[in-house]
């Protein structure tokens, strides 16, 4: 399998709103509950119309096995995969690793939890943000991949690239094109009350 890097370079990238999520050691109905998710039964989508078939409904949360872990793919805003919640409870007993890539401001936003504890997160903002129990963990690699200022005279990455690259070259993730050619079982996230807008009716998806 090639490792992630490839999708920083993916011609649809720069248009695609992602958040992937990998867990490792969790039972798929825990990453359902996290996500506020209800599986949609037998049913599984390519990715590449998973936002189509969603416009009549609510968001999609496409689940598949991903090299020992379980990838969850997001693509819609905001995701839930980088938030903290989110991220404390799909990582009890078992280890997490997000990815979001911003299409707007380019805060591209990674994430690393274990044991219901985020350990290590950033947003690549400039400056970048680091925060969780240790944000010291990856942030000497980040640097020598190009953060904060995205390429410098070491490294061609940009922020997007280097989030990625931590996320292969610390964890070991993996997901090819043939991954995303092929259907994903599917779960519809059910509304956030923090992603209404204030204006709207209750239990109206914004």
């Amino acid at each position: 399998m090639p490792g992630l890097m490839w999708l920083g370079d993916a011609p649809y990238a720069g248009s695609w709103p992602f958040c992937l999520t990998f867990v490792r050691g969790a039972p798929d109905e825990q990453v359902l509950t996290a996500f506020g998710a209800d599986p949609v039964p037998d049913a599984e989508i390519m990715p590449r119309s998973a936002p189509a078939a969603a416009q009549s409904g609510l968001p999609l949360l496409l689940l598949r096995p991903a090299g020992g872990w379980l990838a969850a793919l997001e693509q819609h805003i905001p995701p839930r995969g980088v938030r903290p919640g989110v991220l404390r409870r799909v990582s009890v007993a078992a280890e997490t690793v997000s990815i979001y890539q911003d299409i707007g401001k380019q805060n591209h936003e990674f994430a690393h939890a274990a044991n219901g504890e985020v350990v290590s997160a950033v947003t690549t903002s400039v400056p970048p943000r680091w925060w969780g129990s240790d944000p010291e963990r990856l942030r000497p690699l980040a640097h020598e991949l190009g953060m904060p200022n995205g390429p410098s005279a070491d490294t061609d990455l940009t922020p997007l690239q280097a989030l990625l690259a931590l996320a292969e070259g610390v964890f070991g993730l993996s997901l090819d094109q043939a991954d995303l050619d092929r259907p994903w079982r599917a779960a519809r996230l059910q509304p956030d009350p923090a992603d209404r807008d204030p204006g709207a009716p209750p239990g109206e998806w914004p």
